[in-house]
């Protein structure tokens, strides 16, 4: 299923385990450090697993990023990516589902 999204019914959603973000970027892999890099979702850190090169492309990195359950449906939200001090440009993402809480 390469390049391929799977829909998953919103009251599915809390009982899965876990939730990941995987994001793309440049420059990541020049970071000094795993613990040098850090992410903001909805104000939340979150756990940063992978920030490296991405091994089938040439000079694209990835980051993956443990989600809170804290953020099942938020909505939209920011994310934000901090590597070695510098900070990316924030994106929103839309995150569905029922809150759990």
């Amino acid at each position: 299923m390469r390049g391929a999204c799977r829909r998953v019914r919103r009251e599915r959603l809390a009982n899965l385990a876990p939730l990941f973000l995987i994001l793309f970027g440049t420059g990541i892999r020049f970071r000094s450090a795993l613990s040098s890099v850090a992410a903001q979702i909805g104000g939340l850190d979150s756990e940063i697993l992978f920030a490296g090169a991405q091994d089938n492309l040439a000079g694209l990195d990835q980051i993956n990023v443990r989600l809170s359950r804290n953020l099942i449906g938020r909505g939209e939200v920011s994310v934000v990516l901090i590597a070695d001090g510098k900070t990316a440009n924030p994106v929103k993402i839309n995150i569905a589902g029922q809150a759990t809480h």
